[in-house]
């Protein structure tokens, strides 16, 4: 759809086709703005580097803001993040600082599309946000550089991963913990 023009399958048994069509009211129509997709980012905020891959980016000729745009798929829209949730998520922040350091700005837009996965409903829910460079700093700064200090001294002293805070009720959530076979953690804990 972006990069070609093409819109998605319209097979009633494409699950992946039918969940995309539901959202892209969300995003430009091809050819209206240039968008850049799963863009490598990186950003350095007082010592702490991050990298990733942001999902969508483009200017929006309306608002002549940056536009930050991450897809979300999930079973019910009550696993969707607010406006005020947003403002402190890390890969909002993170992708914000990025586009504002690469498009030299001070202002973006973040703009979530959840995507509903139940073939009954399908529907689509934009979550948006302008987010300036103080509010992004500060919520770096509050929210996500701690964390990363915290991985950084626990990386650099070795310490073994059984070792770290668990939280043990999130070991069968979403289908289960990819690295059962390998945990040392009992099922009685």
């Amino acid at each position: 759809w972006f990069t070609t023009g093409k819109a998605p399958s319209q097979d009633p048994e494409d699950r992946a086709a039918a969940i995309a069509t539901s959202g892209l009211h969300l995003w430009p129509a091809p050819g209206l703005v240039q968008t850049h997709k799963e863009q490598h980012i990186g950003v350095e905020f007082e010592g702490c580097r991050y990298h990733g891959y942001q999902d969508i980016g483009f200017l929006d000729p309306e608002t002549v803001l940056w536009v930050v745009g991450d897809h979300k798929t999930t079973s019910d829209f009550k696993w969707s993040l607010s406006k005020e949730e947003l403002a402190s998520n890390p890969q909002g922040l993170i992708y914000a600082a990025a586009a504002m350091q690469r498009h030299d700005v001070t202002t973006v837009e973040l703009r979530w599309g959840y995507l509903l996965t139940k073939p009954s409903k399908r529907a689509s829910k934009k979550v948006s946000l302008i987010i300036t460079e103080d509010q992004v700093a500060e919520g770096l700064a509050k929210h996500v550089n701690p964390i990363y200090r915290q991985i950084q001294a626990y990386r650099e002293a070795g310490t073994p991963s059984i070792e770290l805070p668990q939280n043990l009720k999130s070991c069968a959530k979403y289908g289960g913990c990819a690295f059962v076979e390998r945990c040392a953690i009992t099922p009685q804990q």
